[in-house]
Protein backbone atom coordinates (compact mmCIF):
# COMPACT_ATOMS: atom_id res chain seq x y z
CA UNK A 1 0.00 0.00 0.00
CA UNK A 2 2.80 2.38 0.92
CA UNK A 3 4.73 1.78 -2.32
CA UNK A 4 1.60 2.42 -4.38
CA UNK A 5 0.91 5.63 -2.50
CA UNK A 6 4.47 6.91 -2.89
CA UNK A 7 4.42 6.17 -6.61
CA UNK A 8 1.14 8.02 -6.86
CA UNK A 9 2.58 11.00 -5.00
CA UNK A 10 5.69 11.12 -7.17
CA UNK A 11 3.58 11.12 -10.32
CA UNK A 12 1.34 13.87 -9.00
CA UNK A 13 4.27 16.08 -8.07
CA UNK A 14 5.45 16.00 -11.70
CA UNK A 15 2.05 17.02 -13.05
CA UNK A 16 1.40 20.73 -13.59
CA UNK A 17 -1.73 22.01 -11.89
CA UNK A 18 -4.61 22.95 -14.10
CA UNK A 19 -3.95 26.42 -15.46
CA UNK A 20 -0.24 26.47 -14.53
CA UNK A 21 2.28 27.65 -17.08
CA UNK A 22 4.61 25.02 -18.53
CA UNK A 23 8.13 25.31 -19.86
CA UNK A 24 6.96 25.51 -23.48
CA UNK A 25 4.66 28.47 -22.92
CA UNK A 26 5.99 31.84 -23.95
CA UNK A 27 3.85 33.89 -21.58
CA UNK A 28 3.56 33.55 -17.80
CA UNK A 29 -0.23 33.69 -18.07
CA UNK A 30 -3.17 32.29 -20.02
CA UNK A 31 -6.18 34.46 -20.75
CA UNK A 32 -9.65 33.79 -22.12
CA UNK A 33 -9.58 36.91 -24.31
CA UNK A 34 -7.19 39.52 -25.67
CA UNK A 35 -5.68 42.08 -23.32
CA UNK A 36 -7.01 45.63 -23.79
CA UNK A 37 -4.53 47.62 -25.90
CA UNK A 38 -2.85 50.73 -24.59
CA UNK A 39 -5.19 53.72 -25.04
CA UNK A 40 -3.90 56.34 -27.45
CA UNK A 41 -6.03 59.20 -26.16
CA UNK A 42 -8.10 60.35 -23.20
CA UNK A 43 -11.19 59.47 -25.22
CA UNK A 44 -10.05 55.84 -25.47
CA UNK A 45 -9.52 55.76 -21.71
CA UNK A 46 -13.22 56.53 -21.24
CA UNK A 47 -12.60 58.82 -18.25
CA UNK A 48 -13.28 62.60 -18.09
CA UNK A 49 -10.22 64.78 -18.69
CA UNK A 50 -10.91 66.72 -15.50
CA UNK A 51 -10.71 63.53 -13.43
CA UNK A 52 -7.28 62.59 -14.83
CA UNK A 53 -6.03 66.15 -14.39
CA UNK A 54 -7.13 66.12 -10.76
CA UNK A 55 -5.38 62.78 -10.24
CA UNK A 56 -2.09 64.25 -11.48
CA UNK A 57 -2.41 67.26 -9.18
CA UNK A 58 -3.30 65.10 -6.16
CA UNK A 59 -0.37 62.80 -6.91
CA UNK A 60 2.09 65.71 -6.94
CA UNK A 61 0.54 67.04 -3.74
CA UNK A 62 1.15 63.73 -2.01
CA UNK A 63 4.47 62.66 -3.55
CA UNK A 64 6.19 65.93 -4.34
CA UNK A 65 8.22 66.42 -7.53
CA UNK A 66 7.97 63.54 -10.02
CA UNK A 67 9.00 62.67 -13.55
CA UNK A 68 6.42 62.02 -16.25
CA UNK A 69 7.48 58.38 -16.35
CA UNK A 70 6.94 57.97 -12.62
CA UNK A 71 3.50 59.59 -12.88
CA UNK A 72 2.66 57.31 -15.81
CA UNK A 73 3.56 54.18 -13.87
CA UNK A 74 1.75 55.23 -10.68
CA UNK A 75 -1.49 56.27 -12.41
CA UNK A 76 -1.26 53.52 -15.10
CA UNK A 77 -1.75 56.14 -17.82
CA UNK A 78 0.36 56.01 -21.02
CA UNK A 79 3.25 58.44 -20.86
CA UNK A 80 2.31 60.34 -24.05
CA UNK A 81 -1.04 61.19 -22.44
CA UNK A 82 0.70 62.24 -19.21
CA UNK A 83 3.04 64.44 -21.26
CA UNK A 84 0.12 66.27 -22.88
CA UNK A 85 -1.51 66.87 -19.50
CA UNK A 86 1.74 68.13 -17.98
CA UNK A 87 2.31 70.55 -20.85
CA UNK A 88 -1.19 71.98 -20.42
CA UNK A 89 -0.89 72.21 -16.62
CA UNK A 90 2.51 73.91 -16.94
CA UNK A 91 1.11 76.39 -19.48
CA UNK A 92 -1.58 77.30 -16.94
CA UNK A 93 1.06 77.73 -14.20
CA UNK A 94 -0.42 74.92 -12.08
CA UNK A 95 2.81 72.89 -12.17
CA UNK A 96 6.41 73.54 -13.12
CA UNK A 97 9.93 72.09 -12.85
CA UNK A 98 11.68 72.37 -9.48
CA UNK A 99 15.04 74.22 -9.42
CA UNK A 100 17.76 72.20 -11.11
CA UNK A 101 15.45 69.35 -12.15
CA UNK A 102 14.08 70.13 -15.62
CA UNK A 103 12.70 66.58 -16.09
CA UNK A 104 10.42 66.73 -13.05
CA UNK A 105 7.27 68.61 -12.13
CA UNK A 106 6.02 70.05 -8.85
CA UNK A 107 2.91 71.97 -7.85
CA UNK A 108 2.69 75.73 -8.02
CA UNK A 109 0.64 77.73 -5.51
CA UNK A 110 -2.53 77.61 -7.59
CA UNK A 111 -1.90 73.96 -8.44
CA UNK A 112 -1.75 73.11 -4.74
CA UNK A 113 -5.11 74.82 -4.18
CA UNK A 114 -6.61 72.88 -7.08
CA UNK A 115 -5.25 69.60 -5.69
CA UNK A 116 -6.77 70.31 -2.27
CA UNK A 117 -10.11 71.09 -3.93
CA UNK A 118 -9.89 67.78 -5.82
CA UNK A 119 -9.29 65.92 -2.55
CA UNK A 120 -12.55 67.32 -1.24
CA UNK A 121 -14.33 65.51 -4.08
CA UNK A 122 -12.48 62.20 -3.59
CA UNK A 123 -9.22 61.26 -1.92
CA UNK A 124 -8.81 58.22 -4.14
CA UNK A 125 -5.26 58.09 -5.45
CA UNK A 126 -4.06 55.13 -7.47
CA UNK A 127 -4.44 53.70 -10.97
CA UNK A 128 -6.95 55.66 -13.03
CA UNK A 129 -10.24 53.68 -13.08
CA UNK A 130 -11.88 52.09 -16.10
CA UNK A 131 -15.54 52.78 -16.98
CA UNK A 132 -18.00 50.36 -15.40
CA UNK A 133 -19.31 49.47 -18.87
CA UNK A 134 -15.83 48.31 -19.91
CA UNK A 135 -15.48 46.22 -16.75
CA UNK A 136 -18.82 44.51 -17.41
CA UNK A 137 -17.88 43.71 -21.02
CA UNK A 138 -14.47 42.32 -20.10
CA UNK A 139 -15.77 40.12 -17.27
CA UNK A 140 -18.43 38.63 -19.51
CA UNK A 141 -15.82 37.86 -22.14
CA UNK A 142 -13.62 36.13 -19.59
CA UNK A 143 -15.98 34.22 -17.32
CA UNK A 144 -19.47 34.68 -18.74
CA UNK A 145 -19.67 31.15 -20.04
CA UNK A 146 -20.36 27.68 -18.54
CA UNK A 147 -17.52 25.99 -16.69
CA UNK A 148 -15.96 23.23 -18.76
CA UNK A 149 -14.10 20.50 -16.91
CA UNK A 150 -14.12 16.73 -16.54
CA UNK A 151 -13.54 14.04 -13.94
CA UNK A 152 -9.83 14.17 -14.80
CA UNK A 153 -9.74 17.88 -13.95
CA UNK A 154 -11.31 17.15 -10.57
CA UNK A 155 -8.63 14.54 -9.88
CA UNK A 156 -5.91 17.05 -10.77
CA UNK A 157 -7.54 19.70 -8.59
CA UNK A 158 -7.38 17.37 -5.59
CA UNK A 159 -3.97 15.89 -6.39
CA UNK A 160 -2.35 17.70 -3.42
CA UNK A 161 -4.61 16.02 -0.87
CA UNK A 162 -5.94 12.51 -0.25
CA UNK A 163 -9.48 12.40 -1.58
CA UNK A 164 -10.51 9.35 0.41
CA UNK A 165 -14.25 9.79 -0.16
CA UNK A 166 -14.84 8.87 -3.80
CA UNK A 167 -18.53 9.71 -3.55
CA UNK A 168 -17.66 13.25 -2.48
CA UNK A 169 -15.33 13.65 -5.45
CA UNK A 170 -17.92 12.32 -7.88
CA UNK A 171 -20.62 14.65 -6.54
CA UNK A 172 -18.64 17.87 -6.15
CA UNK A 173 -17.78 17.95 -9.86
CA UNK A 174 -21.32 18.21 -11.26
CA UNK A 175 -22.31 20.57 -8.44
CA UNK A 176 -19.47 23.00 -9.15
CA UNK A 177 -20.01 22.84 -12.88
CA UNK A 178 -23.63 23.93 -12.37
CA UNK A 179 -22.41 27.14 -10.62
CA UNK A 180 -25.43 26.93 -8.33
CA UNK A 181 -25.55 27.19 -4.54
CA UNK A 182 -23.67 24.35 -2.82
CA UNK A 183 -23.82 23.44 0.86
CA UNK A 184 -20.95 21.35 2.22
CA UNK A 185 -21.84 19.88 5.59
CA UNK A 186 -20.25 17.50 8.05
CA UNK A 187 -18.13 17.28 11.18
CA UNK A 188 -15.23 19.74 11.57
CA UNK A 189 -11.81 18.73 10.30
CA UNK A 190 -12.87 16.70 7.26
CA UNK A 191 -11.65 18.94 4.46
CA UNK A 192 -14.58 21.22 3.64
CA UNK A 193 -12.41 24.33 3.63
CA UNK A 194 -9.56 22.83 1.59
CA UNK A 195 -12.20 21.77 -0.94
CA UNK A 196 -12.82 25.39 -1.89
CA UNK A 197 -9.13 26.18 -2.23
CA UNK A 198 -8.54 23.21 -4.54
CA UNK A 199 -11.41 24.17 -6.83
CA UNK A 200 -9.71 27.35 -8.08
CA UNK A 201 -7.60 25.21 -10.42
CA UNK A 202 -10.75 24.27 -12.34
CA UNK A 203 -10.72 27.79 -13.80
CA UNK A 204 -7.88 27.27 -16.23
CA UNK A 205 -7.38 30.86 -17.34
CA UNK A 206 -5.92 33.74 -15.38
CA UNK A 207 -8.06 36.86 -15.08
CA UNK A 208 -7.80 40.52 -15.95
CA UNK A 209 -9.42 42.96 -13.56
CA UNK A 210 -9.15 46.75 -13.29
CA UNK A 211 -7.64 48.29 -10.20
CA UNK A 212 -10.68 50.56 -9.89
CA UNK A 213 -13.98 51.31 -11.65
CA UNK A 214 -15.58 54.64 -12.56
CA UNK A 215 -19.38 54.95 -12.44
CA UNK A 216 -21.56 58.06 -12.34
CA UNK A 217 -18.66 60.23 -11.20
CA UNK A 218 -17.77 57.84 -8.36
CA UNK A 219 -14.68 55.65 -7.84
CA UNK A 220 -15.14 52.00 -6.86
CA UNK A 221 -11.93 50.33 -5.73
CA UNK A 222 -11.78 46.68 -6.83
CA UNK A 223 -8.20 45.41 -6.58
CA UNK A 224 -7.45 43.94 -3.15
CA UNK A 225 -3.95 42.64 -2.32
CA UNK A 226 -5.40 40.21 0.23
CA UNK A 227 -7.52 38.54 -2.48
CA UNK A 228 -5.99 39.28 -5.87
CA UNK A 229 -2.52 37.86 -6.56
CA UNK A 230 -0.76 39.33 -9.59
CA UNK A 231 0.65 37.01 -12.22
CA UNK A 232 2.54 39.85 -13.92
CA UNK A 233 4.22 42.47 -11.73
CA UNK A 234 4.85 46.07 -12.82
CA UNK A 235 5.46 45.47 -16.52
CA UNK A 236 6.26 49.08 -17.34
CA UNK A 237 8.06 50.23 -14.22
CA UNK A 238 11.68 49.75 -15.22
CA UNK A 239 11.87 51.33 -18.66
CA UNK A 240 10.62 54.33 -20.58
CA UNK A 241 7.47 53.07 -22.25
CA UNK A 242 7.86 54.97 -25.51
CA UNK A 243 11.42 53.63 -25.97
CA UNK A 244 10.35 50.01 -26.52
CA UNK A 245 8.88 48.39 -29.61
CA UNK A 246 7.04 45.74 -27.57
CA UNK A 247 3.28 45.49 -27.84
CA UNK A 248 1.77 47.66 -25.13
CA UNK A 249 -1.39 47.07 -23.13
CA UNK A 250 -3.69 49.08 -20.90
CA UNK A 251 -1.85 49.26 -17.58
CA UNK A 252 -5.09 49.80 -15.68
CA UNK A 253 -5.83 46.07 -15.94
CA UNK A 254 -4.00 43.69 -13.60
CA UNK A 255 -3.48 40.04 -14.54
CA UNK A 256 -4.28 37.93 -11.50
CA UNK A 257 -4.62 34.32 -10.48
CA UNK A 258 -8.13 32.95 -10.03
CA UNK A 259 -9.35 34.57 -6.79
CA UNK A 260 -10.32 32.60 -3.72
CA UNK A 261 -12.33 34.60 -1.19
CA UNK A 262 -13.10 33.00 2.16
CA UNK A 263 -15.27 34.59 4.83
CA UNK A 264 -16.43 33.16 8.14
CA UNK A 265 -18.25 34.23 11.30
CA UNK A 266 -17.03 37.83 11.03
CA UNK A 267 -18.87 38.32 7.73
CA UNK A 268 -22.03 40.42 7.90
CA UNK A 269 -24.76 41.19 5.37
CA UNK A 270 -23.15 44.60 4.81
CA UNK A 271 -20.29 42.73 3.15
CA UNK A 272 -22.55 42.16 0.14
CA UNK A 273 -22.86 45.92 -0.46
CA UNK A 274 -20.61 48.70 -1.68
CA UNK A 275 -18.72 50.16 1.29
CA UNK A 276 -18.49 53.95 1.16
CA UNK A 277 -15.56 55.60 2.92
CA UNK A 278 -16.95 58.96 3.99
CA UNK A 279 -13.49 60.37 4.68
CA UNK A 280 -11.79 59.17 1.48
CA UNK A 281 -14.99 59.65 -0.55
CA UNK A 282 -14.82 56.52 -2.66
CA UNK A 283 -16.28 53.01 -2.53
CA UNK A 284 -14.82 49.58 -1.86
CA UNK A 285 -16.27 46.76 -3.93
CA UNK A 286 -18.25 44.06 -2.03
CA UNK A 287 -16.51 40.87 -1.00
CA UNK A 288 -18.43 38.56 -3.33
CA UNK A 289 -17.72 40.75 -6.37
CA UNK A 290 -14.00 40.56 -5.59
CA UNK A 291 -14.43 36.79 -6.00
CA UNK A 292 -15.68 37.18 -9.59
CA UNK A 293 -14.23 34.47 -11.77
CA UNK A 294 -13.14 32.41 -8.77
CA UNK A 295 -14.45 30.80 -5.59
CA UNK A 296 -16.58 32.54 -2.95
CA UNK A 297 -16.48 30.41 0.20
CA UNK A 298 -18.68 31.15 3.23
CA UNK A 299 -17.25 29.06 6.08
CA UNK A 300 -18.98 28.32 9.40
CA UNK A 301 -22.32 29.03 7.74
CA UNK A 302 -25.00 29.50 10.37
CA UNK A 303 -22.69 31.17 12.89
CA UNK A 304 -22.74 34.64 11.31
CA UNK A 305 -24.67 37.50 12.83
CA UNK A 306 -28.27 37.45 11.71
CA UNK A 307 -30.27 34.64 10.18
CA UNK A 308 -28.68 32.10 7.87
CA UNK A 309 -31.57 32.45 5.43
CA UNK A 310 -30.81 36.17 5.00
CA UNK A 311 -27.32 35.38 3.68
CA UNK A 312 -28.60 32.82 1.21
CA UNK A 313 -31.50 35.03 0.13
CA UNK A 314 -29.08 37.87 -0.61
CA UNK A 315 -27.22 35.67 -3.11
CA UNK A 316 -30.10 33.77 -4.72
CA UNK A 317 -30.99 36.40 -7.34
CA UNK A 318 -27.36 37.15 -8.35
CA UNK A 319 -26.69 33.41 -8.66
CA UNK A 320 -29.69 32.96 -10.94
CA UNK A 321 -29.25 36.08 -13.08
CA UNK A 322 -25.41 36.07 -13.07
CA UNK A 323 -25.37 39.74 -12.13
CA UNK A 324 -25.82 41.84 -9.03
CA UNK A 325 -27.26 45.31 -8.49
CA UNK A 326 -25.12 47.55 -6.29
CA UNK A 327 -26.31 50.82 -4.78
CA UNK A 328 -24.11 53.91 -4.61
CA UNK A 329 -25.22 54.99 -1.16
CA UNK A 330 -23.74 58.50 -1.39
CA UNK A 331 -25.71 59.36 -4.53
CA UNK A 332 -28.52 56.78 -4.67
CA UNK A 333 -27.46 55.53 -8.10
CA UNK A 334 -27.31 51.86 -9.08
CA UNK A 335 -24.97 49.79 -11.21
CA UNK A 336 -25.24 46.26 -12.56
CA UNK A 337 -22.12 44.11 -12.41
CA UNK A 338 -21.50 40.49 -13.45
CA UNK A 339 -21.41 37.79 -10.78
CA UNK A 340 -19.72 34.63 -12.02
CA UNK A 341 -18.10 32.43 -9.40
CA UNK A 342 -18.32 29.10 -7.59
CA UNK A 343 -20.46 29.77 -4.48
CA UNK A 344 -19.77 27.42 -1.57
CA UNK A 345 -21.39 27.37 1.86
CA UNK A 346 -19.78 25.22 4.55
CA UNK A 347 -21.16 24.26 7.94
CA UNK A 348 -20.40 21.99 10.88
CA UNK A 349 -24.05 22.02 11.91
CA UNK A 350 -26.40 19.18 11.13
CA UNK A 351 -28.88 20.01 8.40
CA UNK A 352 -31.85 20.32 10.75
CA UNK A 353 -30.01 23.01 12.72
CA UNK A 354 -29.34 25.04 9.57
CA UNK A 355 -32.97 25.36 8.57
CA UNK A 356 -36.21 23.66 7.69
CA UNK A 357 -36.92 21.66 4.55
CA UNK A 358 -38.11 24.69 2.59
CA UNK A 359 -34.93 26.60 3.37
CA UNK A 360 -32.61 23.69 2.60
CA UNK A 361 -34.32 23.20 -0.75
CA UNK A 362 -32.86 26.54 -1.84
CA UNK A 363 -29.42 24.92 -1.81
CA UNK A 364 -29.33 23.15 -5.15
CA UNK A 365 -26.63 20.76 -3.95
CA UNK A 366 -26.05 19.42 -0.42
CA UNK A 367 -22.90 17.31 -0.09
CA UNK A 368 -21.68 15.49 3.02
CA UNK A 369 -17.97 15.59 3.90
CA UNK A 370 -17.82 12.41 5.95
CA UNK A 371 -15.17 11.28 8.42
CA UNK A 372 -12.52 8.75 7.33
CA UNK A 373 -12.30 5.18 8.56
CA UNK A 374 -9.05 3.71 9.95
CA UNK A 375 -7.71 2.58 6.56
CA UNK A 376 -8.44 5.95 4.97
CA UNK A 377 -6.84 7.84 7.85
CA UNK A 378 -3.74 5.67 7.52
CA UNK A 379 -3.48 6.67 3.87
CA UNK A 380 -3.76 10.33 4.88
CA UNK A 381 -1.00 9.85 7.49
CA UNK A 382 1.24 8.26 4.86
CA UNK A 383 0.57 11.15 2.50
CA UNK A 384 1.36 13.73 5.20
CA UNK A 385 4.55 11.93 6.24
CA UNK A 386 5.77 11.81 2.65
CA UNK A 387 4.91 15.47 2.12
CA UNK A 388 6.84 16.58 5.22
CA UNK A 389 9.76 14.14 4.97
CA UNK A 390 8.89 12.13 8.09
CA UNK A 391 9.18 8.33 7.93
CA UNK A 392 5.79 6.70 8.40
CA UNK A 393 5.82 4.07 11.17
CA UNK A 394 2.92 1.63 11.03
CA UNK A 395 3.29 0.56 14.68
CA UNK A 396 3.11 4.16 15.87
CA UNK A 397 0.02 4.80 13.77
CA UNK A 398 -1.68 1.73 15.23
CA UNK A 399 -0.74 2.97 18.70
CA UNK A 400 -2.35 6.32 17.90
CA UNK A 401 -5.56 4.60 16.77
CA UNK A 402 -5.64 2.58 20.01
CA UNK A 403 -5.47 5.78 22.06
CA UNK A 404 -8.23 7.33 19.97
CA UNK A 405 -10.49 4.31 20.51
CA UNK A 406 -9.70 4.16 24.22
CA UNK A 407 -10.71 7.81 24.66
CA UNK A 408 -13.70 7.36 22.35
CA UNK A 409 -12.59 10.12 20.01
CA UNK A 410 -13.91 10.36 16.43
CA UNK A 411 -11.53 10.09 13.49
CA UNK A 412 -11.05 13.23 11.38
CA UNK A 413 -8.99 13.74 8.25
CA UNK A 414 -7.22 16.75 9.83
CA UNK A 415 -5.58 14.53 12.46
CA UNK A 416 -2.68 13.58 10.20
CA UNK A 417 -1.54 17.18 9.82
CA UNK A 418 -2.33 17.98 13.46
CA UNK A 419 -0.16 15.16 14.81
CA UNK A 420 2.72 15.17 12.32
CA UNK A 421 3.12 18.97 12.44
CA UNK A 422 3.47 18.87 16.24
CA UNK A 423 6.09 16.14 16.00
CA UNK A 424 8.03 18.29 13.53
CA UNK A 425 7.68 21.45 15.64
CA UNK A 426 8.89 19.75 18.83
CA UNK A 427 11.90 18.04 17.28
CA UNK A 428 12.90 21.08 15.22
CA UNK A 429 12.93 23.19 18.38
CA UNK A 430 15.19 20.65 20.11
CA UNK A 431 17.48 20.28 17.09
CA UNK A 432 16.55 16.68 16.32
CA UNK A 433 15.21 15.02 13.16
CA UNK A 434 11.47 14.36 13.50
CA UNK A 435 10.57 10.73 14.10
CA UNK A 436 7.16 9.12 14.35
CA UNK A 437 7.83 7.25 17.60
CA UNK A 438 5.26 6.23 20.19
CA UNK A 439 6.75 8.81 22.57
CA UNK A 440 6.23 11.54 19.98
CA UNK A 441 2.71 10.28 19.29
CA UNK A 442 1.94 10.61 23.01
CA UNK A 443 3.32 14.14 23.12
CA UNK A 444 1.46 15.28 20.00
CA UNK A 445 -1.71 13.57 21.22
CA UNK A 446 -1.62 15.40 24.55
CA UNK A 447 -0.92 18.73 22.85
CA UNK A 448 -3.76 18.16 20.39
CA UNK A 449 -6.33 16.85 22.87
CA UNK A 450 -5.39 18.80 25.96
CA UNK A 451 -7.50 17.99 29.01
CA UNK A 452 -7.78 20.27 32.02
CA UNK A 453 -6.11 18.58 34.99
CA UNK A 454 -6.21 21.56 37.36
CA UNK A 455 -9.08 23.69 38.59
CA UNK A 456 -9.05 27.30 39.66
CA UNK A 457 -11.37 30.21 40.14
CA UNK A 458 -11.41 32.95 37.56
CA UNK A 459 -10.22 36.28 38.98
CA UNK A 460 -8.05 34.97 41.83
CA UNK A 461 -4.58 36.37 42.47
CA UNK A 462 -2.89 33.03 41.92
Amino acid sequence: MKDDLLSKLAAKEKEPRAGEATAVEEKPYTLACERPPEPKSVFEMGIPEQFIEDMILKLLLQQGAMTEHRMSWFLKVPKPIITEFCKDLARRKLIGPPPGKPNEYMLGTEGKERAEDANRVTRYLGPVPVPVETYVQMMRKQVGRPLEFTQKDIEVAYSRIVMYDKEFRDRIGPAVRSQRSILLYGAPGNGKTITGKCLTSLMKDDLMIPYAIYAYGQVLNLFDDSVHKRVVEDEYKDFEIEDTDEERFDMRWAIIKVPYVEVATEFTLDGFELQYNAYARYYEMPTHIKANGGVFFIDDFGRQRGKAEDYLNRLITPLQSREDILVLSATGGQIRVPFYCIPLFSTNFTLEKIGDEAFLRRFKYKILARSPNVEELEEIFQFECHRTGVDFVKESFDYFIERMKKDDRPLRSCLANDIISKIIDYNTFHGRPPEMTKEMIDLAYELNFSEQTETWEFGTNE
